[in-house]
């Protein structure tokens, strides 16, 4: 489905995704090491989180219970000689979306 259909919205969409980017310069980190970098980095939304008032974030969708799916890709490219890599993660069924948040059966506080 097109984004730019009139039937596109975050619930008609199969997946919901978290993005990250990194851009070094200098030596590169093998690109496991990114990808731990970015679920490290949308894992530590954690620290932001309000358990009262709980918001879709790309936490939330980490952890997100009901996410039976999950599907990560990288690409690289070089800009003014620095290297930068997008990572992205998608999680199936989508779930975690603003309006329609089910907080209580999905994420968890820390024990």
């Amino acid at each position: 489905m097109n984004k730019n259909d009139p039937g596109y919205t975050s619930e008609t969409l199969p997946f919901l995704k978290n993005i990250f980017q990194l851009r070094e310069t200098g030596g590169s980190l093998p690109i496991s090491q990114t990808v731990n970098k970015a679920v490290t980095s949308w894992y530590n939304g954690i620290k932001n989180y309000n358990w009262r008032f709980p918001q879709a974030t790309t936490f939330s969708q980490v952890v997100w219970k009901s996410t039976t799916e999950l599907g990560i890709g990288y690409a690289t490219g070089f800009e003014n000689s620095a290297r930068r890599t997008v990572v992205v993660a998608t999680y199936a069924p989508p779930g975690n979306i603003h309006g329609k948040y089910e907080h209580e059966r999905n994420v968890f506080a820390r024990i």
